[in-house]
Order: C-alpha cells, then sequence, then structure tokens
C-alpha cells in the first residue's frame, strides 16, 4: 500500500463490506503569512500530482463504466493488480484525463500565464490529437472552434448537444492546480479561462473543486483543509455545492460505513439530480462523479492506494475519479512518499499522444508556469539551481467562487442581455461598469480583471481594481440570472 501522507495516518481497511475509518470535515486552517517552497519540494510535488494521476486512472481503466457493476458497489475484488508498467498507458490515446489537460498547459507556455480564452481555445483546435481519440463535449467544442466559433460559446449547452455539464473538465482540471501552488484563486481564474473552451456550468463548478483541492494540497496541513478548500471553490445555490454538501454530511454521519455513504449518493444523484441531457451518456454527470471523488478522499484518509480504490469501485466514470483523487493526494505527499512501484517502470521518451510532450517537459513546462504565476502574484524568487527557492504570496483571505453558472430550469429561455462594459482608466486604477436585464432577474455579476484576479459574485454592476503593472489586460464581466443562465461581455484594456 502507498505511504499515508501529511501525518494523517496509513491504509484504511479495504474490506469488501466496505467499511473504513475517514477523516472527519470540520474545516482546515489556511496557514497565514509568507509561504516559502523550495524548488526541490515543488517538483517533488509536482510529480507526485502528475505520476500519481497516470497511475490511478490507468490502474483503474476497467472501472471506466464498468457494466458489470451498474448500479451497484464494485468489490475491490473487481480491481485490477498495479504493475509498474501500467502507468505508460497514460500515454496512449485511452488516457484522455491526462493528456486533454496538455494543450491547456502548453497554452501557457506559448501565450503566457494570462492566456485568453481564446487563446486556449487555439491549443484545443490546433492540437495535433486525432479526432479519433477525442469524445463528447471536447470533441464537440474542437468541432465548434474548427467552425470559427470561439469560446466561451464553443463550449456552451446551446452548442454542445447535451454534453455541457458533463465530467469532461473536472477530469481535466488538475494541472490548473499544479501551475498554482497555494494560490487558489489564480488557479481558479486560469480554470475558468480554460474550462469554458468545452464545457460550461456544473462542470465548470466541478473543476473549480477539484482546481482548489489540488493547489491547496502544497501546503496543507491536513486532508480537511484540502477539501473544505474544495468545497468552498463552488458557488452556493449550485446543485454542485448541494451534492457536496450531502457528500459531507453523510461522511459525518456514517464515518466508518463506506457502503452506506455510496448507498446515499447513488439514491439521490444517479437520476433524478443529473442535468446531463438525454444525448449525453447518464454516467458522464459531473455531479456524481464528483462525490465518488469526494468519496475516495474521505475514506482513503490520506492514503493514496485506498482513495483511488475507494473512488474507483464506486462506478461510473471510474478511471477518472481516480485520476482526480488520486492525483490530489500525490501532490500532498509528493513523489518521495509515494511507493517507487508507480514510477519506476516510466518511459522517459514516451510522448503524450497528438503532443510533443514528454513527462520531463510536462513538468519543466509546469514549473515554468509556476515560477511566472509566483513572481506575477507578488511572490518572489531566491536563489538559482538547487537552492532556489519561491516565496509564495499569503494564502488567499477567502476563496473566491466563481458566479453561479448551471443549465437553467427553461434551457430556451433567453440569457441575460447584458450592456458592454464602462471603462474609466485613472493611472493603475480602473473603474468598470455594466448592466443587464432578464425576465428571470438578475442574480449576481462577476468581474475577471484579466490579471489573474476577480471578484465575487455581487449584486452591484460595477467594480474597481489596482493593476499592480501596465500592461494589456483580458477584462470579462459575467452576469448571472436567478437560473444559473449566464452572460457576459469581455473587452482589452491598456494601462500605462
Amino acid at each position: 500500500m502507498g505511504a499515508g501522507g501529511g501525518g494523517t495516518g496509513g491504509s484504511a481497511a479495504m474490506a469488501d463490506g466496505g467499511k473504513a475509518g475517514g477523516a472527519q470535515v470540520e474545516g482546515g486552517v489556511a496557514p497565514t503569512g509568507p509561504r516559502t517552497l523550495p524548488i526541490g519540494t515543488y517538483v517533488d510535488k509536482l510529480k507526485g500530482g502528475w505520476i500519481a494521476q497516470m497511475a490511478a486512472a490507468r490502474w483503474m481503466a476497467n472501472m471506466e463504466f464498468n457494466g458489470a457493476y451498474a448500479g451497484k458497489l464494485a468489490p475491490e475484488s473487481a480491481l485490477t493488480t498495479w504493475t509498474p508498467g501500467t502507468v505508460n498507458n497514460a500515454f496512449g490515446a485511452e488516457a484522455d484525463e491526462t493528456w486533454a489537460e496538455i494543450p491547456y498547459l502548453d497554452a501557457l507556455h506559448v501565450y503566457g500565464i494570462r492566456a485568453t480564452w481564446e487563446q486556449f481555445g487555439n491549443s484545443w483546435r490546433d492540437s495535433m490529437m486525432p479526432d479519433s481519440a477525442i469524445y463528447s463535449a471536447n470533441l464537440l467544442a474542437r468541432n465548434n472552434l474548427k467552425k470559427g466559433m470561439l469560446a466561451p460559446w464553443s463550449g456552451h449547452f446551446r452548442n454542445t448537444a447535451g454534453n455541457a455539464e458533463n465530467q469532461t473538465w473536472q477530469m481535466e482540471s488538475n494541472w490548473t492546480g499544479l501551475v498554482a501552488p497555494g494560490m487558489v484563486n489564480a488557479a481558479l481564474d486560469i480554470n475558468w479561462r480554460a474550462g469554458h473552451v468545452a464545457l460550461f456550468g456544473d462542470a465548470l463548478n466541478g473543476g473549480a473543486m477539484i482546481t482548489a483541492m489540488q493547489s491547496t494540497a502544497f501546503f496543507a496541513k491536513s486532508l480537511d483543509e484540502i477539501i473544505q478548500a474544495g468545497r468552498t471553490a463552488v458557488p452556493e445555490g449550485s446543485k454542485y455545492r448541494e451534492m457536496v454538501e450531502d457528500v459531507l454530511k453523510w461522511h459525518t454521519e456514517n464515518p466508518t460505513d463506506y457502503a452506506k455513504v455510496w448507498q446515499l449518493i447513488f439514491d439521490k444523484w444517479s437520476n433524478a439530480n443529473r442535468a446531463c441531457k438525454p444525448t449525453c451518456s447518464t454516467t458522464l454527470d459531473t455531479k456524481i462523479n464528483g462525490a465518488y471523488v469526494l468519496l475516495g478522499m474521505l475514506f482513503g484518509n490520506g492514503n493514496f492506494e485506498d482513495t483511488v480504490k475507494y473512488a474507483a469501485r464506486a462506478g461510473e466514470d471510474g478511471d477518472c475519479t481516480a485520476n482526480d483523487s488520486g492525483s490530489i493526494i500525490g501532490t500532498w505527499l509528493g513523489l518521495s512518499k509515494l511507493d517507487p512501484k508507480y514510477s519506476s517502470a516510466l518511459d522517459a521518451n514516451a510522448k503524450f499522444i497528438g503532443t510533443d510532450y514528454t513527462f520531463q517537459k510536462t513538468i519543466d513546462n509546469s514549473t515554468e508556469a509556476a515560477r511566472a504565476i509566483v513572481t506575477y502574484m507578488g511572490g518572489s524568487v531566491t536563489g538559482t539551481g538547487t537552492a532556489e527557492v519561491w516565496n509564495i504570496p499569503p494564502a488567499d483571505a477567502a476563496i473566491i467562487a466563481p458566479i453561479l453558472e448551471q443549465w437553467p430550469i427553461n434551457e430556451a429561455a433567453p440569457p441575460p442581455v447584458m450592456t458592454d462594459p464602462i471603462i474609466t482608466i485613472t493611472g493603475h486604477n480602473v473603474k468598470f461598469g455594466t448592466s443587464a436585464t432578464t425576465a428571470a432577474g438578475v442574480l449576481g455579476y462577476q468581474w475577471f480583471f484579466g490579471d489573474l484576479t476577480h471578484t465575487g459574485a455581487q449584486t452591484d454592476a460595477s467594480a474597481t481594481h489596482t493593476y499592480a503593472q501596465p500592461g494589456s489586460y483580458y477584462v470579462i464581466a459575467y452576469v448571472a440570472d436567478m437560473t444559473g443562465n449566464t452572460s457576459w461581455k469581455s473587452t482589452t484594456i491598456t494601462i500605462p
């Protein structure tokens, strides 16, 4: 079994009866003040996150929509035995939960850490991956982009044939947290822009949960802290947040009964509360798959092997839930605390399908992006080579969740009508304003300032912001109506 992490203990019992000790989630306390991250520690945790997702997903490949256990909790005996060479299957076409992250990561390398919607879309559209290896929302969005449709319309529910709220982006969001260690709001900002290339609504909410947990794992003192970060990153009022609250409540009430918590999740979230439309495979719904990510983490109790087993046994898209939960725990532990059997046979020359990225190039470009984000967000870098140390900005005072966006009750209803932003620039200080009307009533506004920061959802349509540096910024204003239907306006401003 893999080593327990962060001082939280080792392996929990994996009896087929489904009972195991789990960590109670009562809210971790984020560290305050400056935080230091030696380059060696960052790379160890980064590699842990990547190796863990690659290994977990391919180890649990047979649990992807396994019909033998449809509607049932799979026994541990259903899982395959790990062999070291399995990790290299993550380079192949079947591992879309991993290689689909690479074009988005490459956008940061090509366009910089403030890549726009359009630039993320360009990277996805122009990637070398064959269409035959791409499915569901990813393929539909790519086709939209090739036809000249720009993000976020490329991933909007009106343009993706019922697939816009499936768990595709949830399974691909790990990279956004891996390049923003301990800087959750910056990770969420990147996640929001990249995620809308192919997905919408609760799919983005699932991505927010994953990226917040992944980013938090770099400095977290407890599993509780990681899970609470994921919870807080999901907007209140969304169906996804309701699912998160359900899972945490049921685990608190049944902390040693994995099977019972699984049954409660399945009974409520397997059918009636899916947003995935009839044209989308219901097993792809983001909420129930997100519930199984949390289930694996809660009962895995910080142990890598137990976490991915509990996630995969739950069913649905089991390789992807193992991918997400495993990567978060792998980051928390770091590669040095993962059993060497998960990385010992890694092929150093293999490239992720449809890319020129080897594992090492993935690590190098992730590190490049992370270093740039650290300094851009007000941190600093001291030393060189193995003595390099990152001084990470203090933890965010609060995690700022995205605005409420979800499949509207009446999908034929028109979205809010929004005016073009009115912008007043005085030096580095900028005042933003807009307005919107909608028959369903305006729920709130949110501004993304183009410098990896954003406001919370607010009833006031105006906002003010001070930019730290001169330059060109891609600004997005969002509005949501009372049902979660959204509209947006984007513009570019120049700060002298």
